[in-house]
């Protein structure tokens, strides 16, 4: 079965192109657009593969469900600022931090390895 993708982001536009993509390659994904709804979707069993999630998420962080994820969980932080202190705590948190636009075969990459690495 491939792999499940969490996408969260607040912009559903950003949504909508990383399902394209992530789908476009064979993940299965599942979207959420604020906080509440990423940290319920992380919560089901069986638990995403994969996170990806914005920083900015209304008055709540991405970095939050990076933590709350389950250990099994790999994440990628997204941003559309380069923020060195947000890039060094989603590494300490065993994450990957990218820059909005990730272009989409840097982000297949990037999934597959954190899947290969699980």
């Amino acid at each position: 079965m491939a792999a499940l993708v969490l996408l969260v982001d607040d912009e559903p536009e950003v949504v909508h192109v990383l399902r394209a993509v992530l789908e476009s390659a064979g993940y299965r994904t599942v979207a959420a657009t604020s906080f509440e709804d990423g940290k319920r979707l992380l919560a089901d069993t069986p638990p995403p593969d994969v996170l990806i999630t914005d920083v900015r998420l209304g008055m709540f962080n991405g970095l939050q469900l990076a933590v709350l994820r389950p250990p099994t969980t790999a994440v990628i932080v997204i941003s559309g600022f380069l923020d060195r202190t947000l890039e060094a705590e989603t590494r300490r948190l065993g994450g990957v931090y990218m820059l909005k636009p990730v272009p989409a075969k840097q982000l297949i990459e990037t999934v597959e390895t954190l899947i290969a690495k699980a």
